[in-house]
């Protein structure tokens, strides 16, 4: 065993190396200006992105009100990129384990010592730390590992959503972490992982394990030791060492001031000395020689009473037993050597600081934005009270008031939006602590999956250049292909065919969301670029929302920057609106072949087409259907935005063309998609639906419509307002959205927005009729179920009548169909008219 001096904010960070994503991170004092302006990003330098910071409740309160003061005091707009968690003692003492658990693909590294999460603890202090590695269960230290791994995962496994999802991450995206969990054993060789349990403390295990061997000397270094001195004389009177050296500093340590006089004799009290002991001794050890071994204790306990768990009242803590054959100084070979006597009774050093909660009426346990709503857990009930919250900025928010708040709330995102955190009060004045509220989609621009992670990358340097910079890239992270059933949402409109004829799908719910991150990637990837593409048609300024600083070097930039002699990203000359088009058909190629795979049967069959099972084309819509055609829309839009501004632009109508051929094949697949539910995909999928609604009809409000593509986009605009038939509260709300944006990105066309609202006069208030074929005028729009709005031109009575009185044959248009080419069907004496007149 190797004892070597370094610091240890170094040996996490190494050389760069990339070898870990995701750290679980435990302290008693955690200082939040360091954390954020110096340790985290250079976590995040190594690819550490996923990480949790477990943090004493009364700690985490002082911090988090230094953290807003230095979000006011910035004035930037400040996301949480790590998960804080504010941490309850198990045993009514204080959260105090030091531990520093790096997990990654090939290797999980655990370290375990007295370091809190401030520049001391990680930089100055003289500390002692235990660290172990392993890359299989094989391993000589993988036993450690995986003792860490599930006491920390006792600790979260209970708490937030979010928390649970990056729990999931580590142990799925590291096959070290999966094959080394399974071990259950606490001993690595010479080593043993202890805790203070309910049971019995870290104190009393240690003499356990001494057992009858009879004690030479025992010496602790410890900052800080009981006023009486409990812990020391426990483990005098139980262990009886011949000699008992207690070590400390001499400047902020504090000491036994009350220990009876009768023990003054056993005790031995000095300061601490030693080569490049200068700093602050914060270390705390305890080793003990005797006939046989070395015994060495280290790591979070301080020679305390609740340190060492012999009382009701125990801190968490953290410890590593080193059990050596024969006779080994460590403390010697660390250099902490016996300096002057301390003699007692005298005056103490600086004692911890305290943050008192006397004064808190409730406290706040946690709160996170997850899945849409603000998940709230308190200690207790209570009643008229406001919420007082601060943005992301630090400034007030108007305060919230409600007449009941129980322990566990759900409380809708529109009722606390923009809340970063907030504490309870009671007319104007605080009645609890603060708390910084998690949020998912910040967490999970974080996951350790490499797609993600390569994603954000690359979005970062196109984010800094065009929405078109890189654009084939960005698009190839799209998927298209069928999700599994715990992510599809039912369709509740009734269907012509039998549900026997469609596949039943489930409404995922919170609980199911929870259970699967992993499953739900893909489409998080969907809407990543979707909301990426959002912030560009949002606003002109280009990069006016940041994305997280990613080191852009192992991104394939493309053709939109190049690197310069200095090394720096230049950007190149804005591409033409036809150089555009094409990156942008590329992806609406392979999206247009997704769509053609799924109609493959109806296109091949046989004219005229019976409407049958067999060849029905009408799918429910899942997210990534609502999301990879809501991507081919806001850039087609986009591009349009761009194209009025160009004075080389391209027609119109290439455009134009292109929105007809997307969106006619997307409606005749999932047009009647119908989504119920509050639960997040539901929200979601019903903004997406709204979404699409509205910037198609803004395009297609924008383009001059020619003859040949007039007939078309009537139909088009018809089938876009069917996609809320019988749902006329959610199509009066996709209406007044449509108007607020007509003028918003370019100019409207008089004549087509015209057409457009003389569409949606007449949907409102007509609905199809039925008619005898016979008394029908030609060319006239008719509508079928299945098909939605179809142009027909013409009915011949067929030579013999088929099944089921069949007996014409109609040739119709639609704008889902192959190509706009006509299809002809067999039908019965009867169609379903509507009149546009």
């Amino acid at each position: 065993m190797e004892l070597t001096r370094r610091n240890i904010f170094d040996e996490i960070i190494g050389k760069g190396v990339s070898v870990y994503e995701s750290a679980i991170l435990t302290c008693f004092s955690f200082d939040p200006l360091y954390f954020i302006q110096y340790f985290l990003p250079k976590l995040n330098s190594i690819n550490v992105t996923n990480i949790v910071v477990l943090i004493d409740e009364l700690q985490y309160d002082q911090a988090c009100e230094e953290y807003i003061r230095y979000r006011e005091s910035s004035g930037r707009n400040i996301q949480l990129n790590f998960s804080p968690v504010r941490m309850r003692p198990s045993f009514r003492g204080v959260f105090h384990p030091k531990i520093v658990f790096l997990v990654g693909p090939k290797q999980c590294t655990a370290l375990i010592g007295s370091g809190n999460l401030t520049y001391g603890g990680m930089t100055y202090n003289n500390e002692v730390w235990n660290a172990f590695s392993a890359n299989d269960p094989n391993a000589v230290e993988a036993p450690i590992i995986a003792s860490v791994w599930k006491y920390l995962y006792a600790l979260l496994d209970s708490g937030q959503n979010t928390i649970k999802e990056q729990l999931i991450w580590m142990s799925f995206y590291s096959e070290s972490l999966k094959a080394i969990e399974s071990i259950d054993n606490r001993s690595s060789g010479e080593f043993r992982f202890l805790v203070n349990t309910e049971k019995e403390g870290i104190g009393q295990q240690l003499i356990n394990f001494i057992g009858e061997n009879r004690v030479k000397d025992i010496t602790i270094v410890s900052p800080f030791y009981d006023k009486d001195g409990y812990a020391l004389e426990y483990l005098a009177e139980n262990l009886h060492p011949e000699a008992f050296l207690c070590l400390g500093d001499e400047e902020t340590g504090i000491w036994p001031m009350a220990l009876e006089e009768d023990w003054m004799n056993i005790f031995e009290f000095r300061c601490i000395a030693g080569k490049d002991m200068d700093a602050r001794t914060h270390a705390k050890i305890i080793q003990i020689h005797t006939d046989k071994n070395t015994y060495v204790l280290s790591g979070s306990p301080n020679a305390t009473k609740a340190g060492l768990g012999f009382g009701q009242v125990k801190n968490d803590e953290a410890s590593v037993l080193l059990i050596q054959n024969g006779y080994r100084d460590f403390i010697a070979e660390m250099g902490i050597m016996a300096g002057d006597p301390v003699k007692l009774p005298r005056k103490t050093g600086s004692k911890l600081q305290e943050v008192s909660s006397s004064n808190k009426e409730v406290t706040i346990l946690s709160c996170e934005l997850w899945n849409g709503d603000y998940l709230l857990s308190i200690s207790n009930d209570l009643e008229d009270i406001d919420i007082l919250r601060k943005d992301n900025t630090g400034y007030d928010c108007p305060p919230i008031h409600f007449e009941k708040l129980s322990c566990r709330e759900s409380i809708k995102y529109e009722i606390l939006s923009g809340a970063a955190s907030f504490v309870i009060g009671r007319n104007g004045h605080p009645i609890s602590n603060r708390i910084l509220v998690l949020v998912d989609n910040n967490i999970r621009n974080y996951c350790p999956d490499k797609t993600m992670k390569q994603l954000s990358r690359l979005m970062d340097v196109s984010k800094k250049q065009d929405w078109d910079s890189n654009i084939t890239q960005i698009l190839s992270f799209v998927t298209f292909e069928e999700e599994t059933p715990s992510s599809k949402v039912t369709s509740i409109r009734p269907r012509a065919a039998s549900s026997s004829q469609t596949p039943q799908d489930t409404v995922i719910d919170r609980k199911d969301f929870a259970a699967s991150p992993i499953e739900n990637d893909a489409f998080r990837r969907n809407y990543k670029v979707l909301d990426y593409f959002f912030s560009f048609i949002s606003s002109d300024d280009y990069g006016a929302d940041e994305i997280e600083e990613y080191d852009a070097s192992e991104i394939d930039t493309g053709n939109a920057v190049n690197e310069g002699r200095d090394g720096s990203l230049k950007k190149e000359s804005r591409k033409s609106s036809s150089q555009k088009i094409n990156e942008l058909d590329q992806y609406l190629g392979r999206l247009g072949r997704y769509y053609d795979s799924l109609c493959k049967k109806f296109d091949q069959a046989q004219q005229p087409i019976f409407l049958d099972s067999k060849n029905a084309i009408q799918k429910t819509a899942t997210s990534k259907a609502y999301s990879s055609c809501l991507i081919a829309i806001v850039l087609l839009l986009q591009l349009a935005k761009d194209n009025e501004r160009d004075l080389d632009g391209i027609d119109d109508s290439h455009i134009h063309r292109r929105l007809l051929s997307l969106l006619g094949r997307f409606l005749l697949i999932f047009r009647d998609t119908s989504i119920d539910g509050e639960d997040y995909l539901s929200i979601r999928m019903r903004e997406m639906k709204r979404n699409i609604f509205v910037y198609s009809l803004v395009l297609l409000g924008h383009f001059e419509w020619n003859r040949r593509y007039d007939e078309i986009s009537r139909l088009l605009v018809l089938n876009l307002l069917d996609m809320y038939n019988n749902d006329s509260p959610s199509l009066s709300a996709a209406l007044d959205s449509f108007e607020h944006n007509i003028e918003r990105y370019f100019s409207p066309n008089i004549k087509s927005l015209e057409i457009i609202r003389g569409c949606i006069d007449v949907f409102t208030k007509n609905k199809p009729t039925i008619h005898e074929i016979y008394n029908v005028s030609f060319p006239a729009v008719i509508y079928k179920k299945r098909f939605g709005f179809l142009s027909c031109s013409g009915a011949v009575r067929t030579k013999t009548p088929n099944r089921d009185s069949l007996e014409y044959e109609i040739t119709v248009v639609s704008p889902g169909f192959k190509d706009f080419e006509p299809v002809g069907f067999h039908n019965t004496k009867k169609i379903a008219l509507f009149e546009l007149q």
